[in-house]
């Protein structure tokens, strides 16, 4: 057992003096920690991470002989020791570690227990923020150290150090994660959009509509002790949504990437055209492994997709059209690693329904309307073919066969219906252009509103009730109802046309006063020839 003390001792001493020690010929961000002589160098630090300096032991470092460094380490005089399986001390107080400080199977890791005696036994020296991808702490007496940092929520012991004048450490802490929001939308102000009281992120556009995704990853240059040699991105779009291939803009930190360059790749897939797999080499070549950035790097990613009229209708049993990102990572030993956490999108577009009835709920065809988007400019849409009163919402005017003017369907399930597949969120100004023949158009336009409620509300199937003078009222004041389907999900309003009132055939007083006086005026006259016939015979 003494020559094992003696041996892990010594690999211990070797591993964190020779094979961490590097020379800092230039002075860095850091905190002073004394008036010693030594320093200790962080690298691959995380960019405004707290990282905090503990002393363990004390050391006397006999560094006359640069090819045989001489270390002894001490318990600090006037702290209380505590037994452990970790490390010994002897009657002179000379510390050696035993086997169970370092992880199983390794000659330089340190075990979890060895690190949380450390940690419960060490000496707080300084701390310091990094600004820069290395931190200096400088003026250390000679020791054994280790650094923490506040980068995982819990803290974490990134390294322990045996100090000669010059020693670096790398910090080899962090993991490759998403930030808070991996995958999010840009609005239109050209911001991340923030997730919802439901923690989505959603969006909502028309046929035609561009919606921009980004996706961004916590890059790191180690897992553990290996460094990563490789990023990849999947990507999945619903059959909804179409890409923008030429709008694909890749970043490390504030490094725009050059496909061309070989700085990335992206494969598109082929047999459905809704997916791409984005791979980013992160060293050099296979051979050398330099890394090519900086540390805790932020991957960027952004484009822009279509919606088109395959897009999934807001409605009840309604997903939306689904936007999905996993990134995986492969380390030196070529071990892939991915991340199990699956970000993901929606965007939302909706549809208008109009069901034009008579007072008694029968459907009328023959109406037509004309509508206004929410930013009050015409709505313009496409017509079905085959499908009478069923439209398709356009961009603008500019798009093929575009109206403005929707005229109700004349037969089946589709009489008295206008659909508009398609639009945006909003309130939506619904104006009558031509009633029906035999109906009064109405003088006051119609307003209906897509929006998404919690699940979505919008059905396919609905019930309007109306009073006996054919008023739409609510349930509990209804003499009559009546019940309307749409083919899919639809934001409904029914606009109700009444017959014209009965007017005089011809206008003025009528005619029959013009019969009744023709009749006593003939009849007069009648009367006086008799009477003059009597008169003259007589």
């Amino acid at each position: 057992m003494k020559h094992m003390k003696k041996l892990v001792s010594l690999m211990l001493a070797a591993v964190m003096v020779l094979a961490m020690t590097v020379t800092v010929s230039a002075a860095e961000p850091g905190a002073e920690g004394g008036s010693g002589p030594a320093e200790i160098t962080v690298t691959n630090a995380t960019k405004d991470a707290i990282y905090t300096l503990y002393k363990v032991f004390d050391a006397t470092v006999n560094d006359e002989n640069p090819d045989d460094v001489r270390i002894a380490y001490t318990w600090p005089e006037g702290k209380t020791w505590t037994d452990n399986e970790f490390f010994a001390k002897d009657a002179k107080g000379n510390i050696s570690a035993l086997p169970d400080a370092f992880k199983e199977g390794s000659t330089e890791q340190l075990s979890e227990g060895a690190i949380g005696w450390i940690e419960a036994n060490g000496t707080k020296v300084t701390e310091a923020t990094a600004t820069e991808q290395t931190l200096v702490f400088k003026g250390l007496e000679y020791g054994y150290y280790y650094v923490s940092s506040n980068v995982k929520e819990t803290g974490g012991v990134i390294t322990v150090t045996s100090t000669t004048p010059k020693a670096s450490v790398i910090d080899k802490n962090q993991k490759p994660s998403w930030p808070d929001e991996g995958k999010t939308i840009i609005g239109e102000d050209g911001t991340p959009m923030l997730p919802d009281a439901d923690g989505k992120i959603i969006s909502d556009g028309a046929f035609g509509d561009e919606v921009k995704f980004q996706i961004s990853v916590k890059a790191t240059n180690y897992l553990d002790d290996k460094k990563i040699i490789e990023y990849t991105i999947n990507d999945t779009i619903d059959p909804g949504l179409d890409y923008n291939k030429d709008s694909l803009v890749v970043t490390v930190g504030d490094k725009t990437l050059d496909a061309a360059a070989g700085e990335y790749t992206v494969e598109w897939d082929a047999a459905t055209d809704h997916a791409f797999k984005l791979t980013i080499p992160w060293v050099d070549n296979a051979d050398d492994k330099n890394l090519l950035y900086d540390a805790n790097s932020l991957i960027t990613v952004t484009y822009t997709t279509t919606i088109n009229k395959d897009a999934e209708i807001a409605g009840d049993g309604s997903d939306g059209n689904k936007n999905k990102a996993k990134f995986e990572y492969i380390t030196e030993d070529g071990e892939p690693h991915e991340d199990e956490r699956e970000e993901e999108t929606i965007t939302y577009t909706y549809a208008l329904g109009i069901q034009k009835t008579d007072e008694k709920g029968n459907p009328l065809a023959g109406a037509t309307f004309g509508i206004k988007n929410p930013d009050g400019t015409d709505l313009w849409a496409v017509p079905v073919e085959g499908q009478p009163g069923v439209y398709e919402h356009a961009k603008d005017e500019n798009v093929p066969g575009a109206v403005k003017e929707f005229v109700t369907g004349t037969e089946g399930a589709a009489k008295g219906q206008i659909i508009i597949k398609g639009v945006r969120e909003g309130v939506y100004e619904i104006t009558e252009l031509k009633a029906p023949d035999g109906y009064n158009m109405l003088t006051d336009p119609k307003t209906v509103e897509a929006q998404r409620t919690g699940a979505t509300s919008y059905k396919k199937t609905y019930t309007v009730y109306y009073d006996k003078d054919g008023n739409i009222v609510k349930e509990e004041e209804a003499e009559s109802s009546q019940t309307y389907e749409f083919p899919f999900n639809v934001s409904e309003i029914t606009i109700v046309n009444h017959s014209g009132t009965q007017l005089p055939s011809t206008g003025g007083i009528g005619t029959t006063l013009f019969y009744i006086i023709g009749g006593v005026l003939a009849l007069g006259a009648l009367v006086l020839l008799v009477t003059r016939k009597r008169m003259s015979r007589e």
